[in-house]
């Protein structure tokens, strides 16, 4: 019974010696904290210690720690050596967990950004950006690298009114098109889950995403689910949303060992994925692609591919075009980042499109109005099965066409010429048994039937 009431009593002054600790390295600062003039004190030095640190004008408003494990900054402002605004934002805060710490992991419970701007540049592209100094201000002095094996995870990100911009000084504007090189987003708003972030590993969840661009683009919603190492990425529930467009990606998975630039994902990294049933409209990506300027109507689509993102191989595709075009079969498209040199090739297991499906074609890659010639108007619908290869604007069919006048076995070349303001033509070698062209043309015509 005395052993126990020591153990009792022992136990009773660890608790009280944790406690008394806590309050004194941790409750207490937490406390003040909530105090309007220490607030203020920490915020005044804060900025002093930093302005002189980055040599630049540095200015925080406030500081604040919420239910003790939330430090709040408010109303930040940071310039850059030039003396134009680096960073500002209204609120940021950074919710913790203790206890994983003694593992080496750090883990946010929540951070939020919201009413931010951030402004990077440089004057080359050759010139460093004017954050470097910020990153040369805090890197370390140490000259021998140490390994990082920090572990963080960040349970929620919240991002409201946004605003990013990126500009090469010297670079050239193209107004009303997208241009790598100066880039403003606005309005960004995120909520993403990071389970694992590390040098080995990412585990990200995005659950919506939405931003506006200066070119003209707009991203109403993207959501995914994302983990990857440093040789592959396997990408599940991916959808994005335009103003009329919904993409969805069940699966993608995309090898990358063998890229080290941007531009080997393009060329040098092998995708598989599967594109679930998703309504596309083209003029949606018009500020990539000018030429898709008047295309407003939508385009039905689902795929299974694989290969590079610039060799890509749809072993089965559907495309869909209102009731005025239906494909079905497989193909193969090369150099798909450049749509004017880009090339297809593909197996038509069935086609057809309609009178009012070449017309509506014909007139979303033009700006003016395109009538089409009366012979081809008295096709009617017409079906393909075969093969069709070439450039999107001199497009190669081998196989059998049928249509109002008849059925043929075809090598015909579809096309326009856009220098002899000729909207669509046609030509080629056919071979039919029974074919009315006295249909195509005027009555009182010198055709017959051809056999």
């Amino acid at each position: 019974m005395l052993k126990y009431s020591k153990d009792i009593k022992g136990l009773k002054y660890i608790i009280i010696t944790l406690l008394t600790l806590f309050w004194i390295f941790y409750a207490t600062p937490a406390i003040l904290l909530r105090i309007p003039y220490v607030q203020q004190k920490v915020a005044n030095t804060a900025t002093t210690e930093l302005s002189e640190r980055l040599g630049v004008p540095v200015r925080i408003g406030n500081v604040d720690i919420e239910w003790f494990n939330r430090l709040v900054l408010e109303n930040l402002y940071l310039e850059d050596k030039s003396g134009a605004v680096l960073f500002d934002a209204n609120h940021v805060s950074a919710g913790f967990e203790i206890l994983p710490l003694l593992n080496g992991k750090i883990v946010f419970s929540t951070v939020r950004l919201f009413g931010f701007s951030v402004n990077l540049n440089k004057e080359t592209p050759a010139d460093k950006l004017n954050l470097q100094f910020v990153i040369d201000a805090f890197a370390s002095k140490d000259t021998v690298k140490k390994q990082s094996n920090i572990d963080l995870r960040f349970n929620s990100i919240l991002i409201r009114r946004g605003n990013f911009r990126y500009d090469v000084k010297n670079a050239a504007v193209t107004p009303g098109k997208f241009n790598a090189k100066h880039i403003d987003i606005r309005n960004m708003s995120a909520k993403i889950s990071m389970k694992a972030f590390n040098k080995d590993s990412l585990n990200a969840n995005i659950k919506k995403m939405s931003f506006d661009e200066a070119s003209g683009f707009s991203l109403n919603k993207l959501s995914l689910n994302i983990v990857a190492n440093k040789d592959s990425a396997i990408i599940n529930n991916f959808e994005i949303k335009l103003p009329d467009t919904d993409l969805n990606i069940d699966r993608a998975h995309i090898h990358t060992r063998e890229a080290t630039s941007a531009s080997d994902w393009l060329d040098r990294s092998p995708i598989e994925l599967n594109i679930a049933p998703s309504q596309i409209c083209l003029k949606d990506l018009s500020t990539f692609v000018p030429a898709f300027r008047n295309f407003s109507e939508t385009i039905e689509l689902s795929a299974e591919a694989s290969g590079y993102i610039n060799n890509i191989d749809l072993k089965r595709l559907t495309l869909k075009y209102s009731d005025k075009m239906l494909f079905v079969g497989k193909m193969e498209m090369k150099g798909i980042t450049h749509p004017e040199d880009a090339y297809i090739f593909g197996q038509v297991n069935k086609m057809y499109i309609t009178t009012e499906g070449i017309s509506g074609l014909a007139n979303n890659f033009n700006q003016r109005p395109v009538k089409l010639p009366d012979a081809i108007v008295k096709l009617g619908t017409i079906n393909f099965t075969g093969e069709i290869s070439g450039f999107f604007d001199n497009l190669v069919a081998f196989g059998k066409f049928s249509s109002a006048i008849g059925s043929v076995q075809t090598d015909l070349i579809f096309g326009n010429d856009k220098e002899k303001n000729i909207a669509a033509y046609l030509k080629g070698h056919l071979s039919t048994s029974t074919l009315q062209l006295d249909e195509l043309f005027p009555d009182g015509n010198p055709y017959g039937t051809a056999k």
